[in-house]
């Protein structure tokens, strides 16, 4: 757990981004949550599809059912504006998954939540398609939106401004304590532990009864480890981002940048293994960055550097 720093001045945040930044907050004691907006893709605000229109019975967590309600409203704007904070927190991982675009030009995040609903079985037959994140259509809407949503909330906060924190890390794409997978040993060590994963199939299909040409067909099928999967789709998150980092970054007062060198999963995280679920030594090394900011922002004219 973080140290005790009850001798910092509290900081009033609010978050509109995902359970990175959120997380890094449980290591920042100084971080006062005012507000937390995730599972809202920015796009929303074009045409939010309205509270009541879409089900929630499938959602038994109150934190679920409450940011599905909050998407269909689209309202991360109003929320930031409520919430009064002086730091404004971005990090754009839960637009990783797109929106949905309804026949009435209405929009809806394509959240685990939506998911959880049936987003993907009721969606299609009410006409609507998914817009999928890295796309030139995705990206286009939601650098307006991102613009247009900041625009708002600080034309409505002049009297109080605030000041805005990208945190740009990348996806992890190995975990704590291990190399990248790069070079001569991380090959032969991935190909030790192929070898073990195929032993382990073989014996299971042995011992289920399996024809000997079929298990000989499975055993010699490459089988790739959930970290190595996890990286693969890393990998690829890493490069379509970019451009959404570099919008982000441009509009942004400060960024908090990590890159995949410095950055590992933590396989004992409290929400499982992934790729946007870094080690502790992660989280307080952006608490660190987050000081620093806090440390150099004003506290009087309102002015804000950018760095």
């Amino acid at each position: 757990m973080p140290g005790d720093h009850s001798d910092r001045f509290p900081v009033d945040v609010a978050i509109y981004g995902s359970c990175v930044s959120r997380d890094m907050c449980e290591f920042w004691p100084e971080a006062q949550v005012k507000a937390y907006v995730a599972r809202q893709s920015a796009i929303v605000r074009f045409g939010p599809v309205g509270a009541s229109r879409f089900p929630t019975d499938a959602l038994t967590s109150k934190f679920q059912a409450r940011m599905y309600s909050d998407d269909k409203r689209g309202n991360a704007g109003n929320t930031i504006i409520r919430a009064g904070a002086g730091m404004l927190i971005l990090d754009i991982v839960d637009e990783r998954r797109g929106v949905w675009r309804f026949p009435d030009a209405k929009f809806l995040t394509n959240s685990v939540e939506a998911f959880r609903a049936g987003v993907d079985v009721w969606a299609p037959r009410m006409g609507a398609r998914l817009i999928e994140f890295g796309t030139d259509e995705h990206f286009y809407l939601w650098r307006t939106a991102i613009e247009h949503l900041l625009g708002h909330a600080r034309a409505h906060r002049k009297k109080s401004p605030f000041v805005t924190v990208f945190i740009d890390v990348d996806w992890a794409e190995a975990t704590e304590g291990q190399p990248l997978p790069r070079g001569i040993k991380s090959a032969l060590g991935a190909a030790n532990r192929q070898v073990g994963r195929q032993f382990d199939r073989f014996v299971k299909s042995m011992q289920l009864g399996k024809p000997l040409d079929l298990v000989a067909e499975e055993v010699f099928e490459r089988i790739p480890s959930p970290v190595e999967e996890i990286a693969k789709e890393a990998r690829r998150m890493n490069v379509l981002s970019r451009r959404y980092a570099e919008v982000l970054a441009a509009r942004s007062d400060f960024v908090v940048r990590r890159t995949v060198d410095e950055l590992r999963m933590d396989p004992e995280h409290k929400w499982g293994l992934n790729a946007y679920h870094y080690s502790a030594d992660n989280y307080r090394s952006i608490v660190e960055s987050m000081r620093e900011i806090v440390a150099r922002r004003p506290s009087t004219d309102g002015a804000t550097p950018r760095t």
